[in-house]
């Protein structure tokens, strides 16, 4: 999704997120965290998002660079353009009733910089399954991995490789900034679903 230099591709496509509530102490959390990881060794190895596009992905949606049937909503052939699908989803989602929140705990820190989610207990676990599996079957679009999908909040994307040297310091690192997040914040609520 970015550049070597850092700069973000063009990523035409939609998705069904739920935004980390702004103010919240977890949003707040979140930026210390992000601050930390950016004082980090090798920090120029990586491309940070915006604090204002911290969310959790609910149902991925589609995008122009995967066509693949596996990854395109089953009643829309595979040469419609984002544009006609994303209003046909729209369409599609018209009247759904979804829940408003969910509730979340971090689990680790993926890849120095990715926080891996997991529902808070197993009531938001069958509500989070549930949501998946309804909006699947409304928008005819259920990928090969859809009952293994791993929540996350993204805070950088890798842009260039580092020796498993340098990767082990950066994960150190960041691995102390994690469990300062996690003493603040062992659970997150999230925002009512949106469709981008």
């Amino acid at each position: 999704k970015f550049y070597k230099d850092g700069c973000a591709k063009t990523f035409p496509g939609n998705t069904i997120i739920c935004h980390v509530p702004r103010p919240s102490m977890t949003f707040d959390a979140l930026v210390q965290l992000q601050e930390a990881l950016k004082t980090s060794p090798h920090v120029d190895h990586f491309s940070y998002l915006p604090a204002s596009s911290f969310h959790m992905t609910v149902s991925e949606g589609v995008t122009n660079g995967n066509r693949a049937c596996t990854h395109w909503p089953q009643d829309m052939p595979l040469d419609a353009s984002v544009e006609d699908v994303t209003a046909h989803m729209v369409d599609k989602l018209r009247g759904l009733t979804l829940p408003t929140s969910f509730k979340v705990r971090p689990t680790s820190l993926g890849g120095a910089r990715t926080i891996g989610l997991e529902p808070a207990n197993a009531s938001e676990e069958k509500k989070l399954r549930d949501t998946r599996n309804k909006l699947a079957d409304v928008l005819n679009l259920r990928t090969p991995h859809h009952d293994a999908y791993g929540f996350h909040i993204t805070l950088a994307y890798l842009i260039r490789y580092l020796s498993p040297e340098d990767a082990q310091t950066v994960l150190d690192k960041a691995e102390l900034a994690y469990e300062e997040f996690v003493k603040c914040v062992p659970e997150i609520e999230l925002e009512a679903l949106e469709f981008c």
